[in-house]
C-alpha cells in the first residue's frame, strides 16, 4: 500500500482522544457471491440477544417499508445493500475486537460455515459488527493510495 499523500491528522491519537473506536477510509460494494446469508445469520443473532434491528438500516436496500412491516420482516424483504467497510486501511480500538458482545457474533458467524463456503471476509463481518454493535465509527476524507504490483525473483 502507498499512500499519493500524508494523512492530514494522527489516526492514533484520533482514537485516544475521542470516543471513535474504527477509522477506515474506503467503502465498497461487494459481489452477491461473497456475502450470501450473512444478512440473515445476523439477523438472526440480533433476534436471539434481542438487540436493536434498526441498526442494520444503514446497510439494507432502500426500499419503502410498508403500513404494519414489522422491522423483521422488511429487513428480510429488502435484503443486504452489499455495502462494506474495505479494508485497506482502517484503524481501531483492540478492545472493540476483543469484547465478549463481538467474540459471540464472530462465534455465531463462525458455526454458519459462511466463512468457509461462502467466503465471507473479515471486512464484511466487521461492517456487520460495527453497525449492529453501534461502533462509533469517522471516515478518513481524501485517502489517496494505490497497491504496486511486487515482483518476485
Amino acid at each position: 500500500l502507498f499512500m499519493y499523500s500524508p494523512i492530514a491528522f494522527d489516526p492514533f491519537l484520533a482514537l485516544a482522544r475521542t470516543d471513535t473506536a474504527y477509522l477506515y477510509g474506503v467503502t465498497q460494494v461487494d459481489s452477491e457471491l461473497v456475502v450470501g446469508g450473512l444478512w440473515e445469520v445476523t439477523i438472526q443473532f440480533m433476534l436471539q440477544r434481542n438487540m436493536d434491528l434498526s441498526r442494520l438500516l444503514p446497510l439494507a436496500e432502500e426500499g419503502r417499508r410498508d403500513p404494519g412491516e414489522t422491522l423483521v420482516a422488511y429487513l428480510h424483504r429488502v435484503g443486504y445493500s452489499r455495502w462494506a467497510f474495505y479494508n485497506n486501511f482502517e484503524v481501531s480500538r483492540v478492545d472493540v475486537w476483543r469484547s465478549e458482545a463481538y467474540a459471540d457474533y464472530f462465534r455465531h458467524v463462525d458455526a454458519s460455515l459462511g466463512m468457509f463456503y461462502i467466503r465471507w471476509g473479515d471486512a464484511l463481518v466487521r461492517t456487520f459488527a460495527v453497525h449492529m454493535f453501534n461502533i462509533p465509527k469517522v471516515q478518513i476524507e481524501n485517502l489517496c493510495y494505490f497497491h504496486a504490483r511486487l515482483k518476485f525473483t
